[in-house]
C-alpha cells in the first residue's frame, strides 16, 4: 500500500470509527484529522470534504471491481468481489447506503458506475451505444444500485453469490463480455 493509500485509509478508518456515534452531518474536519493522525493541509490534499473520503473509498473499492467490469472482469465477478468488500464493512456501508441525499452512495454509486459501464462496453463494441442500448443499461444500472441499496439496508444477509445471480438477470445481452473469450 502506497503512503497515499495508507493515509486515506487511516481517514476511512477514522470516519467509520465516528460514524458509530454519530451522523455523517456531524463529523468534523478536525475530528478526522485528529482520529487518524493527520492534519487539516494534508486532510484537504486528499480529500475535498467529507463526502470525498465516502466517495474515494467507494471508487478505491470499485476499481478493483465494478469498474472492471467487460475490461477483464464478467458482470458475475464484478459484482461478487463488490459485494464481499462491502461485507468486509457491513455496518459503515449499511449506513452510508441508508442515506438517501444527492450524496448517498446510491446516487454517487449509479452515476459513476453508469459512466464507467459505457466507456467499457463501447470500448469493447467498438462502436458508440445505440440509443435503445444506453435506456438499457441505464435502467440496469439504476436497478442494480437499487438492488445492491436494499442489500445493504437489509443487513447483508443474503449471500453475495444469491445476490450476484440475481443480478445476472438484469445485465442486457450486449453488454455480457467473458474474458475467457467463451
Amino acid at each position: 500500500m502506497t503512503r497515499q493509500t495508507d493515509t486515506r485509509m487511516r481517514v476511512v478508518d477514522a470516519l467509520e470509527t465516528l460514524l458509530r456515534t454519530r451522523e455523517l452531518e456531524n463529523v468534523r474536519i478536525g475530528d478526522l484529522c485528529r482520529m487518524s493522525r493527520i492534519s487539516r493541509t494534508t486532510f484537504y490534499v486528499y480529500f475535498e470534504d467529507i463526502y470525498a473520503v465516502v466517495q474515494w473509498f467507494w471508487d478505491d473499492l470499485c476499481s478493483r471491481s465494478l469498474y472492471r467490469i467487460n475490461a477483464d472482469l464478467t458482470w458475475e465477478q464484478g459484482h461478487l468481489i463488490m459485494l464481499q468488500g462491502l461485507l468486509q464493512r457491513r455496518d459503515f456501508f449499511k449506513y452510508l447506503f441508508a442515506r438517501k441525499d444527492y450524496q448517498s452512495l446510491f446516487s454517487y454509486g449509479y452515476r459513476k458506475s453508469l459512466i464507467i459501464h459505457v466507456e467499457n462496453i463501447e470500448r469493447l463494441l467498438g462502436r458508440v451505444m445505440t440509443d435503445q442500448e444506453l435506456f438499457e443499461l441505464d435502467y440496469s444500472v439504476r436497478s442494480l444500485s437499487a438492488m445492491t441499496t436494499k442489500w445493504a439496508e437489509e443487513g447483508m444477509e443474503i449471500p453475495p453469490e444469491q445476490v450476484c445471480a440475481l443480478f445476472g438477470r438484469f445485465v442486457p445481452p450486449f453488454s455480457r463480455f467473458d474474458p475467457a473469450g467463451h
